[in-house]
């Protein structure tokens, strides 16, 4: 029985790198979406006297949630 050794100093730049970095790009969405729809619900519960207190509508939460770093949107 001859026992194959392989190279994997390259196999970075090869197709199954980039197939397992596309998989970490899509759990990495994921991950990202779950975050967002967590801010939202809570910022959902928020009362309008609340929102309005640190300068929301209800009708920009999705905007916020979605565009946090964008600077902007500051006050």
């Amino acid at each position: 029985m001859t026992v194959q050794s392989y190279d994997l100093t390259h196999s970075d730049t090869g197709l199954l790198a980039r197939a397992a970095a596309w998989v970490q790009d899509r759990f990495t969405d994921l991950a990202i979406a779950r975050q967002n729809a967590n801010e939202l619900r809570e910022l959902e519960a928020l009362s309008d006297a609340t929102l309005h207190d640190i300068g929301l509508s209800r009708s920009e939460l999705t905007s916020v949630v979605r565009h946090r770093n964008d600077i902007t949107r500051a006050r």
